[in-house]
């Protein structure tokens, strides 16, 4: 299903092979590059949310996770194939929005810049049962007049049974799951 905007969160290195890697996110590295291309093909807006937590806040109190995903590492770039939407050929279709927790606020400011009142908004990315549910739920909200649809096949969860979980309180929620 093609909405007006795509959202894919978190596909970074340190989280589908690195520190925090796992089987389930490198599976679904073919079906998210087509997805991102066919938006972008349609001549559609993709948002990639880039986890790029603040590491001077470490300082004055530990973070319970190892470092990850750090500005300008390889582990802070997407990974595989979607490192190339990285590339500035893509600069007008494509935006990155950093987030320091789950979800970030910038995500909603930055889809609000680009379509004020979007139709639809379709999630994907990893992992299910933290980060995708933590921004769509902000989505919804955000664009509470806005279709929300979920792709569970190009997300991923360390447990598959999260994963489904998640899925099945994003539809209770009122989102569409696919």
């Amino acid at each position: 299903m093609n909405q007006d905007i795509l959202v894919v969160v978190d596909y970074q290195n340190d989280f589908v092979a690195g520190a925090f890697g796992f089987r389930s996110a490198r599976l679904i590295e073919d079906r998210l590059y087509k997805k991102v291309v066919e938006y972008l093909n349609g001549g559609k807006r993709v948002f990639f949310t880039v986890d790029a937590p603040d590491e001077s806040a470490d300082e004055e109190r530990p973070s319970r996770y190892p470092a990850h995903c750090a500005y300008g590492t390889e582990g802070g770039h997407l990974y595989g194939r979607l490192r190339e939407f990285e590339e500035s050929d893509y600069q007008k279709s494509v935006c990155f929005v950093k987030k320091e927790t789950y979800l970030t606020t910038g995500l909603a400011k930055a889809i609000q810049r680009y379509n004020m009142a979007p139709d639809g908004i379709e999630l994907c990315g990893i992992s299910t049962n933290v980060c995708v549910i933590a921004n769509a739920f902000y989505i919804q909200s955000a664009f509470f007049n806005s279709r929300i649809v979920v792709d569970g096949s190009c997300c991923a969860s360390k447990e598959k049974a999260l994963h489904d979980k998640a899925l099945a309180v994003m539809a209770s929620a009122g989102m569409r799951v696919v």
